[in-house]
């Protein structure tokens, strides 16, 4: 968004794709707030979709004031959650953009099902995924 302000949070509703993903958790990925002019490096940066609405591990039904999970289904994987910054404002004076990655939280059960349905899976510098050796990975 271009010009000057200040944001105000956020609503936002998952419905997880299941039967592509399987149950695998979305919500590791961080929020960044870029702000005025900053594109490389994110002016402010999360550690993940839990952290950012407070339910730090987990994501859970609760409600506060500024932030809460009115849904959180995990049987179905669909939630509905809100942050609001009205006592950490965030201002801008010439854009901003935020954006929330959606990146996986995979364990072996859900990395077999995954390979077993025949999907394809590339990490983050677009390699594909040995799914034999990361199965072994998690072998903790």
């Amino acid at each position: 968004m271009q010009g000057r302000g200040r944001f105000l949070g956020v609503n936002v509703g998952v419905i997880a794709n299941t039967e592509t993903y399987f149950k695998s958790w979305w919500g590791e990925g961080e929020c960044k707030i870029f702000l005025d002019g900053d594109a490389e490096f994110p002016t402010l940066c999360g550690t993940g979709t839990e952290d950012y609405i407070g339910t730090a591990w987990g994501q859970g039904q609760y409600a506060h004031l500024y932030q809460g999970c009115h849904l959180a289904d995990s049987q179905n994987f669909q939630y509905n959650f809100y942050r609001y910054h009205i006592v950490d404002p965030v201002y801008f004076q010439k854009d901003i953009c935020f954006t929330m990655h959606q990146i996986g939280c995979w364990g072996p059960k859900t990395i077999n099902q995954v390979s077993q349905a025949g999907h394809d899976l590339q990490s983050n510098n677009g390699l594909p995924v040995d799914m034999a050796q990361a199965v072994a990975d998690f072998s903790y």
